[in-house]
């Protein structure tokens, strides 16, 4: 299980019994405010690092990668959205008669 986050070299997943890890690609600013934290830096590379937290730093660590936030709709707004996208829904296209079929 994977939190993608704002940008698609930034995801949270689980590590561990009660631990979560974050791997940050080619952000070397998100990773300085993570250092901050206090976070155990378990994998570093040249533009990545993996950072390991317990579950309890997670609001901390969110406030920072910025989890993406999946949208949740009732049904009555998915029949909204339904009734406007059948406009554009594929249809079938009749088929050509052929000049064999007379």
């Amino acid at each position: 299980m994977q939190i993608p986050c704002r940008e698609c070299d930034l995801v949270i997943y689980l590590h561990g019994e009660g631990l979560l890890a974050v791997q940050c690609d080619r952000h070397p600013f998100v990773a300085k405010q993570l250092v901050a934290l206090g976070l155990c830096l378990i994998q570093d590379g040249d533009h990545e690092k993996t950072f390991v937290f317990p579950i309890e730093l997670f609001e901390k660590v969110a406030a920072i990668v910025k989890p993406r936030k999946r949208r949740v709709l009732s049904e009555e707004q998915r029949e909204v959205l339904r009734a406007r996208l059948i406009p554009y829904s594929f249809a079938r296209t009749p088929q050509p008669k052929s000049a064999d079929a007379s």
